[in-house]
């Protein structure tokens, strides 16, 4: 589920929240409670996968798979 970062305009608070990508866009700032939240860019969206079939072990990088065999990266252990 992502995390999206939102900004009070009226109170200048900072709230990351926990949303569904299908839910509607927050308006009303949890703090103040003024319809004046606005979603920000984040370069660093988060997502936390839960449920079987999703390991850290899967995502590890595994070798540059395009350039010679003297190269570090190309070298794996399996």
């Amino acid at each position: 589920m992502p995390i999206y970062e939102y900004l009070c305009s009226h109170c200048n608070a900072h709230h990351e929240i926990e949303q569904k990508i299908s839910e509607d866009e927050l308006s009303v700032c949890p703090l103040c409670h003024e319809k004046a939240l606005k979603k920000v860019f984040s370069p660093s969206v988060g997502f936390q996968f839960k449920g079987t079939g999703f390991y850290a072990t899967d995502y590890q990088q595994k070798g540059c798979g395009s350039c010679c065999s003297s190269c570090p990266k190309a070298k794996t252990t399996t």
